[in-house]
């Protein structure tokens, strides 16, 4: 009881701070457009910054608004049929700017089995790309990179091997898993990686990876509503990683 208390206050704590902190430098941007004559190169860039502060707490307020309506029952998939390859390559595009600014490089990986069309629903898979994207770029290094692959994977075949014909390479060691046919999608980063201790503990609600990178902030949110998508799905979520090289996420989407 005492731990899941400590947890609330935590919680509690994060949120007021990951709040606080982009609506101060809002404010304090706004005075300073109000009160000082600004060149219009002065001001746009101002207005970025209001721009993206504002894009992070809308951000926190959506992934608190997905937790509550997970916990509630009240999460509805709309299936249909849906093309991977062009989520995954809009993901890129979306995503592409913030990479090249962070100076890490961004690109797929795909087998070219992987079909054209499979229901599934196509918003929140490109929620749970966008989480894990998004974290693969706040912890990496600087001149990493960031491949997102997918193959399709068949029950009872070899991963490894599937992984070798698409030309994949991967943190997963797994070499088989006891799952239907399933599209499988990974996102792979060269990062510091992460403990063994601590992959199991990476998908739990509010969970936050102890290291260097702590300091990134966010809510520890993120992994816990992709592991809920998917499971909603009938797939799997998880991790595998090297420490010190990086690390793979992954997850299925049964077909």
């Amino acid at each position: 009881e005492k731990e899941v208390q400590q947890i609330k206050d935590d919680f509690t704590s994060m949120i007021v701070h990951e709040l606080r902190s982009p609506l101060d430098s809002i404010k304090k941007m706004i005075e300073s457009m109000r009160s000082v004559e600004m060149k219009k190169d002065q001001q746009g860039e101002y207005l970025q910054m209001i721009y993206g502060s504002s894009s992070d707490m809308l951000e926190l307020v959506n992934n608190l608004l997905d937790m509550a309506k997970i916990e509630a029952g009240k999460f509805d998939l709309k299936k249909q049929p849906s093309n991977i390859k062009d989520i995954i390559k809009s993901r890129i595009l979306f995503f592409d700017i913030a990479a090249r600014d962070a100076k890490i490089e961004l690109s797929s990986q795909l087998a070219k089995d992987l079909p054209d069309k499979a229901d599934f629903d196509p918003h929140t898979v490109s929620q749970v790309l966008n989480n894990l994207i998004s974290n693969a770029l706040k912890f990496n290094r600087e001149n990493g990179s960031i491949i997102i692959q997918g193959l399709l994977y068949k029950s009872g075949e070899s991963l490894a091997e599937k992984a070798k014909e698409a030309g994949i390479n991967w943190f997963i060691k797994n070499d088989s898993f006891d799952i239907p046919n399933s599209l499988f999608i990974a996102v792979t980063n060269t990062g510091q990686g992460i403990s063994p201790d601590q992959i199991d503990k990476l998908f739990n609600k509010f969970f936050q990876v102890k290291s260097a990178f702590a300091e990134k902030g966010g809510t520890g949110l993120g992994l816990a509503i992709t592991k809920s998508i998917i499971e909603s799905h009938g797939g799997i979520v998880g991790a595998e990683s090297t420490y010190g090289e990086g690390a793979t996420f992954y997850f299925t989407l049964p077909i």
